[in-house]
């Protein structure tokens, strides 16, 4: 088994294992459950298809029912927890725990403790309320116990419920939590010697012009500094390109990870699956490749077990071609695309329509093209699948790889054909500490949208804006309809209503245009970007701040949550 694969399996479930008990805790500390259950049921989803990717059978069965029995309390019975369900949990993050060390320090694990934990649960387990059973709807503090320390809404757990003695207060342990994943994150980063060669190279030639300047300052030489200011420019630039390709890692051990994940599936479905890999020597982000790996398992399986027909179903079609799928990384500007391609039986739009008109999300006899309909599967919880397997067909996936990819600054295009295949561009950007952005001020706060996420900018005056009947805003540009919203409407600011120096920034999604009107443009800087600090931590649609040219603050806007908000409204007033 390739070492470094071993390697990111293992932290990933490590990480997988620390978080499980830190929602273990919360699941006790806190009447909302409904959350902590859900996000428990997505890591133990999660860690099954990982196992079952690197050829750990046995632990990715035993998870798998794991799975089961969080799901089963999930959508049966609600809010309603017992004891054994409780302290079954803390068992499998125990047992679990001991495996994954086995197998990091020996190279092999025992699952008996594991698979002793889930055989005492399956015989004791009960999903009726009974004797020390959690009613978490009806609980709340007690007006008559002054004494209890617990806020109104706060779980209250009854005797003989009691997590392993090795777990702290929950308060530090979140706290030790976080540092745990951030020292999860790529603990050790492989560098070619040459980058690090190069990257000292030009450390020397700034310290040699940094003299330069020195010394044209002293002698007032202005017309030489101009000149060696220009080349110092040039250096810093070059500098920050090689130092961020430090932590660039090449797609090699994703795609083989993700080649291994299909083929395996496709063996025990007896689907006979051509893969074919392109652009493994594209670089990426460390960080963003290991944030992205599982979401791109998921894919994997997705098109294997609901895209690509068995053979008897693409004999009936008369698909004589052989099923394949296609995985294709290629740098496009300052982005990686990653296209997966399958050609089986396509998304049938209608079907999610169906399914999203079950769940309350669209109204039924809504004005969706088909590409709309199609980016249904996008929502939580909604899947196509007929049956339930251990592969698929939960609504686990869809959202979460929207969600991962959006979360680092990327988006997810799905286009298919219906009886021909379905292919998937995730885009991601190539850097996540430095980008060009559209900086535009108001009421002396200065915002800045990353310039990679805007397809086209026009002054307000270019588009004839109307407003109909409800108070949505159109407008026409180049014989297109254009839906328009103010920027002060995402930003928690006043309108200004002067049209002086305001522009409309367009945005292109599955066929329709938006546009956001923005106040006073000031210019287009590359930036730094930096975590929100201070009073702007916590605000919507924030995603970062930096510090500009002039020296004053910029926030950067989360375009992408502006974006979704923006085209959901959309969605839902054509399909009222």
């Amino acid at each position: 088994m390739d070492s470094e694969i071993l390697e990111i399996f293992l932290d990933e479930a490590l990480a997988i294992s620390e978080e499980w008990e830190g929602v273990c805790l919360e699941l006790r500390a806190d009447t909302k459950q409904g959350d902590a259950l859900k996000h428990l049921f997505r890591l133990a989803h999660n860690l099954k298809g990982s196992s079952n990717a690197m050829g750990f059978e046995k632990l990715g069965e035993l998870i798998h029912q794991v799975e089961e029995f969080i799901g089963d309390i999930e959508n049966n019975h609600g809010s309603i927890i017992d004891n054994n369900f409780l302290s079954f949990l803390y068992e499998v993050q125990s047992g679990l725990s001991a495996a994954l060390k086995e197998l990091q320090s020996q190279g092999d694990f025992d699952e008996s403790r594991l698979k002793a934990s889930i055989q005492s649960y399956t015989e004791k387990k009960s999903f009726s309320p009974t004797e020390g059973a959690l009613d978490l709807r009806d609980v709340t503090a007690s007006s008559d116990e002054p004494s209890s320390p617990q806020k109104e809404g706060h779980l209250k757990f009854q005797e003989g419920v009691h997590p392993p003695e090795k777990v702290e207060n929950p308060l530090k342990n979140k706290e030790d939590k976080k540092e745990s994943e951030k020292k999860h994150q790529s603990e050790v980063l492989r560098v070619h010697a040459h980058k690090v060669d190069a990257l000292i190279s030009s450390i020397g030639e700034i310290t040699i012009l940094g003299n330069m300047i020195k010394t044209f300052v002293k002698n007032r030489d202005w017309d030489k500094l101009e000149y060696i200011l220009d080349d110092n420019e040039k250096l810093i630039k070059a500098l920050q390109e090689k130092s961020f390709s430090l932590r660039m890692n090449n797609l090699r051990g994703l795609f083989q990870r993700l080649h291994r994940a299909g083929k395996e599936i496709s063996l025990k479905q007896d689907k006979d699956i051509q893969f074919k890999f392109i652009g493994e020597d594209v670089e990426l982000d460390r960080f963003v490749i290991d944030e992205i790996a599982e979401v791109m398992t998921h894919i994997i399986r997705n098109s294997v077990d609901h895209g690509i027909e068995n053979k008897n179903e693409r004999a009936q079609t008369k698909k004589n071609e052989p099923p394949s799928i296609l995985i294709h990384a290629t740098n496009e500007g300052d982005s990686v695309v990653i296209k997966i391609k399958d050609n089986g039986r396509g998304i049938d739009s209608e079907k999610v329509f169906k399914k999203a008109v079950e769940k309350g999300l669209v109204t039924e006899g809504g004005d969706l093209s088909h590409q709309e309909k199609v980016q249904l599967i996008f929502h939580s919880g909604l899947s196509t699948a007929d049956q339930v397997t251990d592969v698929s067909g939960r609504g686990v996936g869809m959202d979460a790889v929207k969600e991962k990819v959006e979360s680092l600054e990327g988006e997810v295009k799905l286009k298919t054909v219906l009886g021909e295949g379905t292919e998937l561009n995730i885009v991601l950007p190539t850097s996540l500490s430095i980008l060009d952005g559209f900086v535009f001020s108001h009421q002396k706060k200065k915002y800045i949208i990353p310039l990679a996420k805007i397809d086209e900018i026009v002054k307000s005056d270019e588009i004839n804006i109307t407003e109909n009947i409800s108070g949505d805003l159109y407008g026409q540009l180049r014989g297109e309809t254009i839906y328009i919203k103010d920027i002060c409407e995402f930003i928690e600011e006043d309108k200004e209503q002067h049209q002086q120096n305001k522009c409309i920034s367009i945005f292109k999604r599955d066929g329709i245009t938006m546009g956001l009107i923005l106040p006073r443009y000031e210019n287009i800087q590359q930036i730094v970007v930096r975590k929100l600090q201070g009073k702007f931590e916590g605000f919507s649609y924030l995603k970062g701040m930096t510090i500009l040219g002039d020296g004053g603050m910029g926030l950067i806007l989360d375009i992408q949550g502006i974006m979704n908000c923006f085209y959901d409204s959309i969605l839902k007033g054509r399909a009222a």
